[in-house]
């Protein structure tokens, strides 16, 4: 799978410096490729880091937990800033995890 672009900044995220937006980016590639492989029920914080190459501390900065992760993903796909072709749809086995833990979390 090719590296994906950065993402836009966000003002809700703790991005300062386009070397942000650079790991950002590479987390969330990464947190792709793994959440398609191995669901995001299988995935941490630590296994993200490492298939991104990167310190725990790096991903901290800008995520608390791997719901987190998952949310600014569906977001980046959505509005196209992490897709290479556009904006499109999340795959739907993605779309269920991400549906099914919006669920855990209402209840």
């Amino acid at each position: 799978m090719t590296p994906l672009p950065a993402p836009a900044p966000c003002p809700l995220t703790n991005i300062s410096s386009s070397a942000d937006l650079e790991l950002r980016a590479r987390l969330l590639t990464a947190a792709r490729q793994r959440f398609l492989r191995f669901s995001h029920e299988n995935t941490s914080l630590e296994d993200l880091a490492r298939a991104a190459g990167l310190k725990l501390s790096q991903v901290h900065k800008h995520f608390k937990d791997v719901y987190a992760v998952m949310v600014a993903l569906e977001r980046a796909l959505v509005v196209g800033s992490v897709a290479p072709r556009g904006p499109r749809p999340l795959p739907r086995g993605l779309q269920r995890h991400v549906a099914a833990t919006r669920h855990q979390g209402e209840r």
